[in-house]
């Protein structure tokens, strides 16, 4: 956590430079935004943790104290870097649009059915879910067969052909111009 805390001096960096960006000159909304939401949802997590061990009636990893001095701890540190890098951020000459933006809109045409949402969105995933069942059986056969060397360099592999496959889809998505 305290990596993650520490990282806070480039969250709030890109979102200032975002927002300046986009036309936003609030600097007290970047330091907000950039350090409120990830804890937020981390510390999140962890109560629904402790809210979970609690009515199951388990024991605590950690107590709740310990806890809450995490979270004070976390947003402490956090908030300061944030800070930092949010003001690094706005101190920075704006950059400007890479191109220029027609004041007219063009209507978007008609698409056809079969490059809907409804169609390309289960082709999509069945080609990702296929690639993932691929890894998990294999994975699950190279530790049952005590294969571990094979098991990491197929986990490699397939990591690498991810990588592909979901790049290619996302050009070909944002290239047959989905209509939602």
């Amino acid at each position: 956590m305290i990596v993650l805390a520490l990282f806070g001096v480039i969250n709030g960096y890109v979102t200032a430079r975002y927002l300046k960006f986009f036309g936003n000159t609030d600097f007290k909304l970047s330091v907000a935004i950039s350090a409120l939401v990830l804890p937020l949802f981390i510390i999140g997590v962890f109560f629904v943790e402790l809210g979970l061990a609690y009515i199951q009636k388990q024991p605590l990893r950690y107590s709740a104290a310990k806890t809450l001095g995490r979270v004070i701890g976390w947003y402490l540190l956090n908030g300061s870097m944030c800070f930092i890098g949010a003001y690094k951020g706005y101190t920075k000459k704006g950059s400007p649009p890479p191109c220029v933006v027609n004041k007219i809109s063009r209507p978007i045409p008609e698409q056809p059915y079969h490059m809907s949402i409804y169609v390309l969105a289960p082709v999509f995933g069945l080609i990702q879910f296929a690639s993932m069942y691929a890894e998990f059986s294999y994975l699950l056969d190279s530790i049952f067969r005590d294969n571990w060397y094979a098991m990491f360099g197929f986990l490699l592999l397939n990591l690498l052909m991810q990588v592909v496959i979901i790049g290619l889809i996302s050009i070909i998505a944002t290239y047959m111009q989905l209509s939602y």
